[in-house]
């Protein structure tokens, strides 16, 4: 570096920072002007800062000076030799930023300044990386748009503790069989950020376990049948009403609506957040951090291909049965509660049920 320094950059408390360190790095002057603007704002906080390219160790003394004693400093670095910087306080990460595994350990971080700093969301979002549905592997956001079937107007997720979870979820039947992938959220940060930011180019972020979504209008291969998809979808309704209107009688509150999924393909139930309401993930993490906490009633989607659900449609045709068809709907509930972690709303009733039903299936 030039032994000269103009005033106006040596009086930078950046480039103080810099002189400070007890190790050498190499900035060009240009540099100091562009950090002073973009980050002085943030000194003396609480906040995460990450650093490229920290063998020699310099730019890690100069930003801890820099942002002050609050500041989380991760290095990433190639060589294994830089883990020696841990020993004066620093986190290193040894590989790259765009590793797989540097994602799961702080992603969460750059996250975090999505909600606080939503004016730079292009370019944060941009930066992060997602996996999805379909394997492990992390993408952009970008990678995920060139991804979308050219009908789909959104950008799905799933929000779940782990990812395990996520892909046990029922809601991804119909992504999965139509091949729509779905970002996988599993940072508690996502929860805020995401409402928050809204979209990406143009392109709203949508929770699968949210609202109602009509994977038909998705079907490139069926887009051609827009007209006959409706008319099969009306007569479907017709057939489900008596079943729809038993099972909203015997759950009651306990459920908000109880309607046609067009997202299940395996599984005979799921429940839905409705869309004014809070996300379901959303509603978890409250529920952990306030006891009390009770949420909304959720919506509960049947899938009228299921032969389950079709067995309880038929049985109703014949009064006797009104018990059995009520007693198979309450289980179908606590089954859709119980895949997300929760507690049958009853656990009594639903033991005695439970055992009814068990009693049948096992005679003497």
């Amino acid at each position: 570096m030039n032994k000269k320094i103009p005033l106006d950059i040596a009086n930078l408390p950046i480039y103080k920072s810099f002189k400070k360190s007890p190790y050498n790095s190499t900035k060009h002057l240009s540099y100091f002007h562009t950090y002073s603007e973009l980050l002085n704002k943030y000194r003396d906080k609480k906040i995460t800062f990450v650093e490229v390219g920290i063998l020699d160790g310099g730019s890690l003394f100069m930003w801890r000076d820099f942002f002050g004693k609050k500041a989380r400093i991760i290095g990433v670095e190639f060589n294994p030799a830089a883990k020696k910087w841990e020993k004066e306080g620093f986190e290193i990460y040894i590989g790259s930023q765009s590793d797989k595994n540097f994602w799961k350990e702080y992603g969460a971080v750059l996250k975090e300044g999505l909600y606080e700093d939503a004016e730079r969301k292009e370019t944060l979002l941009d930066l992060c990386r997602f996996s999805t549905n379909e394997n492990d592997e992390i993408m952009s956001l970008s990678s995920y748009l060139e991804k979308m079937p050219e009908n789909q107007k959104d950008i799905y997720y799933i929000s779940a503790e782990t990812r395990s979870q996520a892909l046990a979820s029922p809601h991804l039947e119909g992504f999965k069989s139509k091949n729509i992938p779905v970002l996988i959220m599993t940072d508690a940060i996502d929860q805020f950020w995401l409402p928050m930011i809204g979209s990406f180019k143009d392109k709203k972020f949508t929770s699968i376990t949210q609202g109602q979504i009509n994977l038909d209008d998705l079907d490139e291969k069926n887009k051609d049948k827009k007209s006959e998809n409706k008319d099969q979808k009306e007569k479907q309704d017709k057939e489900f009403v008596d079943l729809i209107a038993q099972m909203k009688v015997v759950l009651g509150e306990q459920v908000k609506d109880i309607r046609l999924s067009s997202k299940l393909t395996d599984s005979p139930v799921c429940l839905v957040a409705d869309d004014g309401d809070m996300d379901i993930a959303m509603e978890q993490l409250m529920a952990q951090r306030d006891t009390n906490y009770k949420g909304a009633p959720r919506i509960l989607e049947i899938n009228g291909d299921h032969s389950l659900i079709k067995n309880m449609k038929s049985l109703l045709s014949k009064k006797e049965n009104n018990d059995l068809v009520s007693d198979a709907g309450t289980l179908l509930f606590e089954q859709a509660r119980l895949l997300e972690g929760k507690m049958p709303a009853d656990p009594a009733q639903f033991s005695k049920i439970m055992n009814q039903f068990l009693i049948k299936a096992i005679p003497e």
